[in-house]
């Protein structure tokens, strides 16, 4: 009786992760539609300055609005997780710094900046906002007026701001630095990929468990499923996009001028699958790391059958940054 259980238990949340996961597919790809019309639409503008400032806005607009809300959200979540594990980071104070380190990319690279007078490269704003962070976490741990684990409190508030705020700013960032948001998307696709071959894979044939301590549920077969499929998908990608990188963010020495050419064999395409399937599952991993030291199966309930937004957002956030390197030259 209750194997019977169980099976229906697990069907029940395999059809919510079908579901649920389709409809945030469909939502996905029509943010990035908006986000490609809103950067195409018709200029409207007095002077040629103005008709580059007016370009520069809307690039990115839609993908950097979505984002300082799910870094907002998701920074209240990770803050109930911490508190959960007995610590007392300053939420609000990370909930700010985050949104801000989210503005950046979309600030800096719209022009909008350089119209203010702020003339100040993306990084060396990224490096001030940082700064501030650390010394105002500590203005904030410091009002409370207690010592009992102030230096905990801080680096928990200080790793809210690196893991949300720093990390997460490289989708913004990543998505000013293309003509248009489909690579983003399609970089997101091989990533989310991985997590789907990885969780079917070990559910049928998992036996040999990758950490136990710390993730009982994920096993070998499941991680060499998950790079099997992030390296089939990326490379599927780049077959019928006739290259995979346009001429904008295509890696030097990777097919021709116009991005059409024969496609370096697939190797390219393959070991970059390959790359985000292994970062992202140890971003899944690290995530883990937070949820056990809180005692928590997951880092929320947003979703049913995926838990919460850190649940969703674990792997990308380790894989964005290191995709950005790869693909912005």
């Amino acid at each position: 009786m209750p194997p019977i259980a169980t099976a229906a238990t697990l069907g029940e949340m395999l059809s919510q992760r079908l579901a649920f996961g389709a409809l945030m597919i469909a939502a996905l790809i029509g943010l990035f539609w908006l986000d490609q019309r809103l950067d195409s639409a018709p200029q409207i503008a007095s002077s040629q300055a103005d008709a580059v400032i007016h370009a520069g806005v809307r690039r990115g607009l839609i993908i950097t609005t979505i984002w300082m809300l799910l870094a907002a959200f998701a920074t209240r979540e990770l803050g109930a997780l911490l508190r959960t594990g007995g610590h007392r980071p300053a939420v609000t104070c990370a909930m700010g710094f985050n949104i801000l380190l989210a503005l950046i990319p979309w600030t800096i690279g719209s022009g909008l900046a350089a119209r203010w007078g702020w003339t100040v490269s993306e990084t060396s704003t990224t490096a001030a906002v940082l700064t501030a962070a650390v010394m105002l976490t500590f203005v904030c741990v410091a009002r409370r007026r207690r010592v009992e684990g102030a230096s905990t409190d801080v680096s928990q508030t200080l790793l809210m701001v690196l893991y949300l705020g720093l990390l997460g700013s490289f989708i913004p960032r990543l998505r000013m630095g293309l003509d248009s948001p489909w690579t983003l998307m399609w970089v997101l696709l091989v990533i989310k990929c991985c997590d789907i071959g990885a969780y079917f894979t070990g559910l049928a044939m998992g036996r040999h468990k990758l950490i136990p301590w710390l993730s009982p549920g994920k096993t070998w077969e499941g991680l060499i499923g998950g790079v099997a499929t992030a390296m089939l998908v990326s490379a599927a990608v780049s077959i019928v996009s006739h290259g995979g990188w346009d001429a904008a963010t295509r890696p030097a020495g990777i097919g021709d001028a116009d991005g059409r050419g024969d496609w370096p064999a697939l190797s390219a395409a393959l070991a970059f699958g390959a790359i985000m399937a292994l970062v992202g599952q140890a971003g899944d991993l690290f995530e883990s790391l937070l949820k056990r030291d809180a005692g928590a199966k997951d880092s929320g309930a947003v979703v049913p059958a995926f838990g919460g937004l850190l649940d969703i957002l674990d792997s990308p956030l380790f894989c964005i940054p290191v995709a950005y390197a790869i693909l912005i030259k």
